[in-house]
């Protein structure tokens, strides 16, 4: 029941009036999605604790003392996405959990959360308010910009070439990364190539799609019990749950109900029971197609070895890419030709070496590949670029259109393929 007192306790750096604030913080956090918004960062050990057992969402502000360091301790950790904005107006301290949330002066960093005088006012989940803030970090997060190991080099030869309270690194991070502010409060706009704009765009919603599959992940390592052969990774395991519910919960336009997060992780938890007592044929299918595709694409030599109908082998048990069989009068004897006469056996090696191997964050060679003509391959579409990594990179997920149809009915708010 909704209760009217909205503040349960404030607390300060203080044992005599409540402790830390570190502690309500870090303390007693398991399976949930934290959400954090902050200017400064230099605490990365309080984001590594929350993440070894609660998926992890923050924004920072880049500008002193934000650490470079910090975000790069941070940037690789399974579970944790960080967005950032650079402009000195955005300047919240706002820690969502599950059953509360935190406001007050404190940043995210180490002075602030132990030694400094700081305030913080814990709100509880049954109000309003706590909702209201819940809101206004959903409204940060779907305009900060997804953080980058490159644009985390970028800073950090910022700050290293500045002296860190000088105010050319303001001036030089409006230069060289952009001048990124939460609208509302927004000076003047940033003017980017649309390359970069697109980029941004297809990043963010291909993030939010990780994000939901990893909470997925937490939900099923919550319930305890696993399907399928050890040897198979879990976010493989993820997505034949997430085939099952697209072929017995969410059939046709079913997927379409409205989202609803209150009661997801429980619904999802009886799903689970359900699928872990039904037999379903794709368990086979999934354990069968994992070695194939690994087998020719797990290195850069496997790729470069490979023949073209080695490659077409391994891409037909992509579930995207076999389902075009069904626009080809031959099926998939005709797709297969289609796609070997249309793509050079030395650019399809050097197209899914880059996609799998080259430089530059994932999500970004899968926009190359999708959109650059050096790397983009006929009949091989956005679909399967974005499932292939998924098998394959250890650090994205499998996300094709019965992901996403899957997760929406799910209860999490991600945009469909041709949405986005």
């Amino acid at each position: 029941m909704r209760t009217d007192a909205h503040i349960e306790k404030v607390v300060t750096n203080n044992a005599l009036h409540g402790g830390f604030i570190k502690n309500i913080i870090t303390d007693n956090h398991f399976n949930s999605s934290i959400n954090i918004a902050v200017a400064f960062f230099t605490d990365y050990e309080t984001i590594l604790k929350l993440a070894k057992t609660n998926s992890v969402n923050i924004i920072v502000r880049l500008g002193y003392p934000t650490s470079c360091y910090a975000l790069s301790k941070i940037m690789d950790v399974q579970n944790v996405n960080v967005r950032f904005f650079t402009n000195e107006s955005f300047n919240p301290k706002i820690y969502i959990f599950q059953k509360y949330a935190v406001v007050g002066s404190a940043n995210l960093t180490d002075k602030a959360l132990m030694t400094n005088q700081e305030i913080a006012i814990i709100i509880d989940s049954n109000t309003k308010e706590y909702e209201r803030l819940a809101s206004v970090f959903m409204e940060y997060w779907t305009q900060a910009v997804p953080m980058t190991p490159h644009i985390v080099d970028t800073y950090g030869t910022i700050i290293r070439n500045i002296r860190a309270t000088d105010k050319k690194v303001f001036s030089d991070i409006m230069r060289t990364i952009g001048n990124f502010s939460f609208s509302n409060i927004a000076r003047r706009k940033s003017v980017l190539p649309e390359k970069k704009l697109q980029l941004r765009a297809f990043r963010k919603n291909y993030q939010n799609c990780r994000n939901a599959l990893e909470n997925l992940e937490y939900i099923y390592k919550c319930y305890g019990k696993k399907k399928m052969d050890e040897t198979i990774p879990l976010k493989i395991e993820m997505e034949t749950f997430t085939g099952w519910i697209r072929d017995y919960k969410a059939q046709g336009d079913s997927w379409r109900r409205p989202v609803k997060t209150s009661a997801r992780k429980k619904e999802i938890l009886n799903l689970m029971a359900e699928w872990h007592e039904q037999d379903y044929e794709g368990i086979g299918v999934y354990e069968n197609t994992y070695p194939v595709i690994m087998g020719t694409f797990a290195t850069v030599a496997d790729i470069q070895e490979a023949s073209m109908d080695r490659i077409l082998d391994a891409l037909c048990r992509l579930h995207s890419f076999e389902e075009k069989k069904r626009f080809f009068t031959g099926g998939l004897d005709n797709l297969r030709e289609a796609f070997g006469k249309a793509n050079p056996l030395e650019k399809t090696r050097a197209t899914f070496s880059y996609l799998l191997f080259g430089s530059g964050a994932p999500e970004e060679r899968i926009f190359d590949v999708i959109h650059d003509p050096r790397y983009r391959l006929d009949y091989f579409e956005k679909e399967s670029i974005q499932e292939l990594a998924g098998w394959v990179l250890p650090e994205c997920r499998i996300i094709n259109g019965r992901t996403t149809k899957s997760l929406h009915y799910l209860g999490y708010p991600v945009a469909q393929i041709d949405e986005t």
